[in-house]
């Protein structure tokens, strides 16, 4: 094979193989300029909260979303109760229950989302039901040695049902203030990816050289 026709069958795989590599890099990053300090420290991965980018999440939209949806939820669930109660109850649990798990599913991570939600809901439904029937076994106790037992019982209830519903509370903070660092792991995984392209130049001797480019972000 003459070497002006191998030199054209470089330059069309060149071309046609640069669009799949500028897909695996990361958008907003452009590959074809030198390197900067810029460049090689992305921005929005150099704290604790990322700053909107092209092509990265935004840590502000998943904060936004996890306590907006957990916050407007309970509230619309607390102005329902007015009309019906049942309903309004459902809508508040759903917020605490799901809400803060919102900006995690935003982040692609689903499976925490899931956990998380699971976890609030059961300690939130467990500790509502245990409080709910310890405050009515107090309240049917009267005198005797046998009202008394229940009396405790009671008590005991709804302390367990208390300490049940601190628990879905707290993991429903944990989630929301997570949501911006889940949104910047998403980002870091993005931003680890290896780019790899054929190369066509002129050389320092006067000709045409072939070679590979690669480029790894971390």
């Amino acid at each position: 094979m003459s070497r002006p026709t191998f030199t054209v069958l470089v330059v069309l795989l060149t071309l046609a193989c640069a669009p799949q590599a500028r897909a695996q890099d990361e958008p907003g990053i452009d590959f074809d300029l030198p390197a900067t300090a810029s460049q090689q420290v992305p921005p929005g991965v150099d704290g604790p909260t990322l700053h909107t980018s092209p092509g990265l999440l935004s840590s502000g939209v998943a904060l936004g979303l996890s306590l907006g949806s957990t916050l407007g939820a309970f509230g619309l669930g607390v102005g329902l109760c007015y009309v019906n109660p049942v309903a309004g109850m459902s809508l508040m649990a759903l917020g605490l229950g799901v809400g803060p798990a919102v900006g995690h599913a935003y982040a692609g991570e689903w499976g925490h989302a899931a956990l998380t939600s699971l976890g609030r809901v059961t300690l939130g439904g467990g500790g509502g039901f245990l409080f709910i029937f310890g405050l009515v076994l107090e309240a049917l106790s009267g005198e005797g040695e046998s009202t008394t037992r229940h009396s405790e019982a009671g008590i005991a209830m709804m302390a367990g049902g208390a300490v049940m519903g601190l628990a879905a509370l707290g993991l429903a903070i944990y989630d929301i203030a997570d949501a911006p660092w889940a949104v910047r792991r998403a980002n870091l995984r993005r931003l680890k990816r290896l780019s790899v392209a054929p190369v066509v130049g002129p050389s320092s001797a006067g000709g045409t050289q072939y070679g590979v480019a690669m480029a790894m972000r971390f």
